[in-house]
């Protein structure tokens, strides 16, 4: 019948193929160029990176979008005489910038963060490739399982711009690292040890103690 004729027309509408990025979500510490394609020929992909569903009035993709800070960028393709593409998403994370290890402490685990200053190595442990880290402000511990710190640090040493991931374990902050910090930016540098009564311990998380 002309009914059904009709309402086959209009679900063999093509659909314009979703878009694809190039540089899956994920946390970077160096610029990304991002390329968008989408596997439907001819068809124009625009793209939002404040949030917003785009529309054939936002930004058209015509060449690699450069991200260095954190952003979601939203794409969406369209083609005349074709359904419009469903809404692809990507989200790029950067790290949050910390001073001190006061302030890594004192922020939302889990996260991703670069502490900005020099932190002091205290103790490490090929377990895990452990290390402790101090600095005038607080500690903490360094959990490097995957072994992203490739640069041989001696006790005493000062690190700055480690960058990772933190996360609580049985209520110890850990601090992931995603890349090499690179050479040691000080030597010889003394933590002297709190002097600590055992059952203030609880207060002094990875800090050198007496």
């Amino acid at each position: 019948s002309a009914s059904s004729g009709h309402t086959a027309n209009c679900s063999s509408t093509p659909t314009v193929a979703l878009p694809v990025f190039t540089v899956n979500t994920g946390n970077y510490t160096t610029t990304q160029s991002i390329e968008i394609t989408t596997a439907t020929t001819g068809a124009s992909v625009y793209y939002t990176t404040n949030g917003d569903i785009p529309t054939e009035t936002s930004t058209l993709y015509t060449t690699p979008i450069s991200v260095s800070t954190t952003t979601t960028i939203k794409a969406k393709a369209f083609k005349s005489g074709m359904d419009a593409s469903s809404v692809a998403s990507a989200t790029y994370t950067f790290p949050t910038e910390v001073a001190n290890i006061a302030a890594l402490r004192a922020a939302t685990h889990p996260g991703f963060y670069k502490l900005t200053g020099e932190a002091v190595l205290t103790l490490k442990s090929a377990t895990r490739n452990a290390k402790y880290i101090q600095d005038a402000t607080a500690a903490v511990l360094i959990d490097d399982n995957s072994a992203k710190i490739t640069t041989a640090y001696n006790l005493g040493d000062g690190i700055t711009g480690i960058i990772g991931t933190t996360a609580l374990y049985n209520g110890m902050l850990q601090f992931s690292p995603r890349v090499d910090p690179g050479v040691a930016t000080s030597t010889g540098k003394t933590i002297t040890p709190a002097l600590v009564e055992v059952a203030d311990l609880v207060n002094y998380p990875a800090q050198l103690v007496k």
